[in-house]
Parts: C-alpha cells; structure tokens; sequence
C-alpha cells in the first residue's frame, strides 16, 4: 500500500476485513520501497493517488516500464 497517514492505512486495512479478506500489508511512502517491493509477492497494490514524493500514477509507470504483472493499483483520492 502506498500511503502516508496512518489513519488512512487503518481505515483501509479494516474495510478490507469487513469485505471478508485478511490483508497483509506492506506501507511503502516512496519510489525506491514501492520498487523493491515489487519483487515480492503481492496481490493487489492500493496507492493514495498523491504523497508528497510518490503518487499512483508513478506506481502505474513503474509497473508498465518493467513489464510487472500485478493485479493493478487502485488509487485512492486524497478526500476517501
């Protein structure tokens, strides 16, 4: 998950609880983490569409550049 706020990370850890899933989540707030946790095992990416240093459509870019087969990434907007 790229994300910043830990509330926000809460609230979406427990939406996904509710929906019946049990997320492992890895927080990632910058460029270089999101790429090295590329090489791990992940099935869905959900990315707050702007950080500071690093947004979902950079996410997209990256996964595209390196030909990454990932489910997608689900940008989330600033407002919910």
């Amino acid at each position: 998950m790229v994300e910043d706020d830990s509330t926000d990370l809460e609230l979406v850890t427990q939406e996904l609880q509710a929906a019946g899933f049990e997320p492992a989540i890895t927080v990632v707030e910058i460029e270089r983490d999101f790429f090295n946790q590329l090489l791990s095992e992940h099935d869905v990416i959900i990315s707050k569409y702007a950080l500071l240093q690093f947004n979902a459509l950079r996410a997209l870019q990256i996964l595209e550049e390196k030909e990454l087969e990932k489910e997608g990434v689900l940008p989330v907007s600033q407002d919910g």
